[in-house]
């Protein structure tokens, strides 16, 4: 397995370097897709240096892509031979950018998350992620269902489902995040200029940064650096 330029990689043979490459590919398709959602809501500069400058993908975040594409296809696959009415892989769309709804059930918008944590708390970024969808398909209610693998080890069931009720005004207020983010990103983004993009740092979203760990960010040096100069 050899790196190539813009860090796709070469498959020379065996089963892992085909896994590897095919999720490679997936972004690679994602990017000509357009702008999604989830670029918004995670770390839009991870995201835009993703498109940009992108970097051969590990094998530890090939297995938790793995992992979480398993419980999302045994989810909804249940769902939809239980009830074919289920909507499953729902795309939305607003102005330029693209959603994907994992389902929709008796019209509300379902997601569905997996974590190591220990917690089975509701992550901001699960929030804004099912609030968005509702917001963009014209959704009123909607369920995070979190998959704690943890707990699966522990003997305890392993589910967690957190409900989201939405007022109408309530999705003008998301409509309007999203405006306001959107446009600070396709500005980034039609600009080439990594710098542009808004950062996690400082953020409860920091996790994403993850220094010091084997989930750092391969652009957080460069990005950290130009943060503190910036504050300087």
């Amino acid at each position: 397995m050899t790196n190539q330029p813009g860090g796709i990689l070469e498959v020379k043979d065996g089963l892992l370097d085909r896994l590897m490459r095919a999720l490679e590919n997936r972004y690679e398709k994602r990017k000509r897709e357009g702008i999604h959602y989830s670029e918004l809501i995670y770390c839009p500069r991870q995201a835009l240096l993703r498109r940009m400058d992108p970097k051969p993908i590990k094998l530890r975040e090939m297995m938790f892509f793995f992992i979480g594409e398993c419980v999302h296809r045994g989810i909804e696959d249940l769902l939809k031979e239980d009830d074919p009415r289920v909507e499953i892989e729902k795309q939305v769309y607003y102005k330029d950018m693209i959603g994907t709804i994992d389902s929709v059930v008796d019209n509300t918008v379902c997601e569905y998350k997996t974590t190591w944590s220990s917690k089975d708390t509701l992550k901001e970024h699960y929030r804004d992620q099912d609030e968005g969808y509702a917001a963009i398909g014209g959704y009123n209610k909607g369920k995070v269902l979190i998959v704690m693998l943890q707990w699966i080890l522990k003997g305890i069931i392993p589910f967690k489902v957190h409900e989201i009720n939405l007022t109408d005004e309530d999705n003008k207020k998301r409509l309007e995040w999203i405006d306001k983010e959107l446009e600070s990103y396709r500005i980034a983004l039609d600009k080439n200029d990594w710098k542009l993009a808004r950062p996690v740092v400082g953020t409860s979203m920091e996790w994403k940064c993850a220094k010091g760990t084997e989930y750092e960010c391969p652009w957080l040096e460069m990005c950290h650096d130009y943060e503190q100069k910036k504050a300087a």
